[in-house]
């Protein structure tokens, strides 16, 4: 019956893990592209969406439709050998994508410096409208096939490490705390309370490590 029970456990313990990391993979790891602050998922070759009313969809060879915050604009675009141009409907933004740096150039200025850098104001962070120099960013990414992704690979793997971490500390809470230390004691053994301590040690490290795991850490950080 106890093994029953520990077969049963250990199948729970796994399967959190799993639909944790997969659905912190799906999350984190998808490939989009930042417009400011926003991340707006690839949803095809010419779609990309933060939600189905904010998106950035390619309606021909050189025209995208941009909707943000209750915001449309229809921008156009030509290429001229290393040289890109974007007309948006107020203004024209030109440079040369560096596919290394991740920016887009002007006169050797990336585009985003030639506009207001983000100040501060009583302590609190004031962003003037860059939309036009944070929308060709997310163009260009699009147009060179440069996507990105909202978290890194590793942090998944440390969210589920940590997660293992916590669980071998609530199942094993003695063993963890002897662990290097035992040759300190003769016949060491830990108290009820000792125990119970350890064990809401390593139920907040795997509660930590699942919210790495699951993207939620990366997701509300945003």
């Amino acid at each position: 019956m106890n093994s029953r029970k520990k077969a049963i456990k250990a199948v729970i313990i796994v399967l959190i893990a799993a639909v944790a990391f997969g659905y912190g993979t799906y999350t984190t790891l998808r490939s989009g592209v930042y417009v400011g602050d926003d991340f707006f998922y690839k949803k095809s070759d010419s779609r990309y969406e933060k939600n189905i009313s904010n998106y950035i969809e390619q309606t021909s060879d050189h025209e995208f439709t941009i909707v943000s915050h209750d915001k449309k604009q229809e921008v156009s675009y030509e290429i001229e050998k290393e040289q890109i141009t974007f007309y948006f409907p107020d203004q024209t933004i030109s440079g040369s994508w560096d596919t290394e740096q991740k920016e887009l150039y002007d006169n050797g200025v990336p585009v985003l410096q030639n506009g207001n850098f983000e100040f501060s104001e009583d302590g609190v962070n004031i962003t003037p409208d860059m939309g036009q120099e944070r929308c060709s960013y997310a163009l260009c990414r699009i147009i060179y096939n440069d996507q990105e992704t909202i978290s890194k690979w590793y942090m998944n793997i440390l969210g589920l490490v940590l997660y293992i971490l916590g669980i071998i500390w609530v199942m094993y809470p003695e063993e963890c705390y002897f662990f290097l230390r035992k040759w300190q004691y003769n016949n060491g053994e830990l108290s009820a309370m000792g125990r119970l301590w350890q064990q809401i040690g390593g139920g907040i490290l795997a509660v930590f490590g699942l919210f790495i795991m699951s993207g939620m850490a990366t997701i509300l950080e945003k």
